[in-house]
């Protein structure tokens, strides 16, 4: 993740937990961007990715502990994340993304939300990232 400023970051869903987490795949270099991003203009997370850990969490696929809802909202009041909900303009976004987007539909979320606010967006999702050199969306690879 370069040391750029890239304005206002939102954070796709492996990203957010991976930083609350302290997991060591961030390096300590892209964790110091998330936290001066966090200082300057705070980090957003999309609804979408409560959404999904909150079905990750019930099929056993990861556990949040003591239990989701008390992890999404300690990211909100201890880490300065904001959710950004899906309004119709981000959703019909998702729909008319120009050229090649994802395939998956939250993915396509994303780079709406990414796109109609202004934001970039945090990912390791080779789609998303093949999707940013291509220029549809600003997008930091972690």
């Amino acid at each position: 993740m370069p040391a750029t400023s890239d304005g206002p970051l939102l954070l796709d869903t492996h990203i957010v937990v991976w930083y609350a987490e302290g997991h060591p795949t961030l390096k300590r270099s892209q964790v110091e961007r998330l936290d001066r991003a966090a200082a300057q203009d705070g980090l957003t997370v999309s609804a979408m990715s409560a959404r999904e850990l909150a079905w990750l969490t019930q099929h056993g696929r990861l556990v949040l502990a003591p239990d989701v809802r008390t992890w999404v909202g300690r990211l909100q009041r201890e880490l300065r994340i904001t959710f950004l909900g899906v309004d119709a303009e981000i959703a019909q976004e998702s729909a008319l993304l120009p050229g090649e987007p994802p395939r998956d539909p939250v993915d396509q979320l994303l780079c709406a939300a990414a796109r109609v606010h202004g934001l970039t967006l945090v990912t390791r999702d080779a789609q998303i990232l093949r999707y940013a050199r291509a220029g549809h969306v600003r997008a930091l690879s972690s």
